[in-house]
Formats: structure tokens, C-alpha cells, sequence
């Protein structure tokens, strides 16, 4: 099994998946909050993205076993990637602490619906 193909699919489906975070990024500009919570993971995220694109034009496509590990290593850098808004932004309602967050966020990606996030944390009504 050849990592680097893996890897170059894990680089563009995350990295794709973090640019996705200029839209909260833009919204906290247009209400005049922080957007240091944001620019970091953008800055990664494109990084990322441009290198695997980049890089992996020399990497041959993957078999299905680095397939496999692809999506495996997809789910984990998606959820540790989310982590970084949670970690680094200081709003109320945010998540407790590291583990809060990844789960916060292995919960976004999934879509279970399931929060840590309590009432007296900033999220009323839940």
C-alpha cells in the first residue's frame, strides 16, 4: 500500500472541506466579532488544499485499499480540523475545552445532532 495517494485525497477533501470556512469568517466581519478564530485554520486549510493539488499531480490515483484508508484518515482530519474555531475562539456558548471541542465538531461532520455545549454556556433553548 502507497500512502501518498491516500493522503493526496485526504489533502483535497480536507483542505477543500476548511475553505469552507470563509463563510463564518466573512459573517463575523460583516457583524464586527473576532475573526481570529478563522483565519488560521483558512490559512491551513489552504495550504493544504493547494499542496495536495499541486504535489499529487505526480501521485498516481489510489488502489481501493488506499481508498479505504483515504476515508478513514478523511473522518479523523475532518473532525480534528473543526477543532481549531472551537480551541481558538473565546465566544460564549463555545465548547469547554479540546475534548468538548473534537466532539462538537465529530458531531458536525456526522451530523448526530449531539452537543456538549450546555444552556448556561451561550445556547438557550437546548
Amino acid at each position: 500500500m502507497r500512502l501518498p495517494p491516500a493522503l493526496r485525497v485526504v489533502g483535497l477533501v480536507v483542505g477543500g472541506a476548511g475553505l469552507t470556512i470563509v463563510a463564518p469568517l466573512i459573517y463575523a466581519l460583516v457583524i464586527g466579532d473576532s475573526i481570529q478564530a478563522f483565519l488560521l485554520p483558512f490559512g491551513l486549510a489552504t495550504l493544504l488544499f493547494l499542496g495536495a493539488l499541486r504535489l499529487g499531480r505526480r501521485i498516481p490515483p489510489p488502489t481501493r485499499r488506499e481508498s479505504l484508508l483515504a476515508a478513514v484518515l478523511t473522518w479523523i482530519g475532518l473532525s480534528l480540523f473543526g477543532v481549531s474555531p472551537y480551541v481558538l475562539g473565546s465566544a460564549a456558548g463555545g465548547a469547554g475545552g479540546p475534548i468538548d471541542a473534537f466532539f462538537e465538531s465529530t458531531a458536525g461532520f456526522t451530523a448526530t445532532g449531539a452537543t456538549v455545549i450546555t444552556e448556561g454556556q451561550g445556547n438557550p433553548g437546548r
